[in-house]
């Protein structure tokens, strides 16, 4: 189902988790490691998509004639509540995580996306990529990172994230991030519209300075990194439904996500922060 390498003594390859039978798989490709190379463990692959957010990477590994992959079952992680039971195997293993937090903020500063913090038995070593499934053998979650300062914690990748690039637009080998059209300040207590952006799908919508964002598609938004982390999902063409406050009247309005596009003009001269 998946398999981990080592690149040199001592560093971790992302484990390498499959999602069809033709070869189809996804590794977390570290910073200092070349996404284009056309190689995974010095074999050659093709590189499907690459997200430069997350560093998901969709690749394509050659298979010998007659012979398949065994895919993981996706599950979805967002009604798993913290403390829920959560496994580095299938379903039966005994190696027990488990769900502390999520996670859109780290030190102080907002993640361009929200991570599931997880506790792990003191034995438990989970390496870069490794698949996280609940209890009924489905993956949830995709190990990113040790959090050290958390005892034997880690941090990992929603199975959400994978979804977001599975299907996305590709250009030249990288996933396409999609536009709402609204600016906001990261130092702000909430999620206060303060600017949108002329011709955007905000605009169109009817979004207006002021507005404080409550929820974007399924994600509940009540601060600045919240809002970053639900822009994240937005995929083009696809409606969202988004609730705010204009006022003390709370709304709800349809956005269209698009493309982000080469040039923004913006339709308020204000200091700006975090325009997505």
């Amino acid at each position: 189902m998946f398999f981990s390498k080592k690149d040199a003594p001592g560093q971790s390859r992302s484990e390498l988790i499959f999602l069809d039978e033709n070869g189809l798989a996804v590794v977390v490709t570290e910073a200092t490691v070349n996404f284009r190379s056309g190689r995974y463990d010095g074999k050659p692959v093709t590189l499907i998509a690459h997200d430069p957010v997350s560093r998901l990477t969709l690749i394509r590994v050659p298979l010998a004639p007659g012979s398949q992959t065994k895919p993981v079952e996706l599950g979805s992680s967002l009604g798993l509540p913290n403390g829920s039971a959560l496994y580095l195997g299938i379903e039966g293993d005994t190696s027990l995580s488990r769900l502390v937090s999520r996670e859109s903020q780290y030190k102080d500063n907002p993640l361009p996306l929200e991570l599931i913090r997880l506790h792990h038995q003191p034995e438990q070593k989970p390496f870069l990529g490794h698949p996280i499934f609940d209890s009924a053998g489905r993956l949830v979650a995709i190990n990113y990172r040790k959090a050290p300062e958390f005892g034997n914690g880690s941090f990992a990748f929603p199975v959400e994230a994978l979804q977001r690039i599975q299907g996305a637009t590709v250009v030249d080998g990288v996933v396409q991030r999609s536009w709402f059209g609204v600016e906001l300040l990261a130092s702000d207590p909430f999620a206060v519209v303060q600017g949108v952006r002329q011709a955007s799908p905000a605009a169109k919508a009817g979004l207006m300075k002021g507005d404080i964002l409550l929820q974007i598609g399924p994600r509940q938004v009540k601060r600045y990194s919240d809002a970053i982390d639900a822009f994240f999902y937005l995929r083009e063409d696809e409606p969202a439904n988004v609730r705010f406050l204009r006022g003390t009247e709370e709304l709800e309005l349809v956005v269209v996500p698009e493309l982000v596009p080469a040039v923004a003009p913006t339709s308020e001269a204000t200091a700006k922060e975090g325009g997505v």
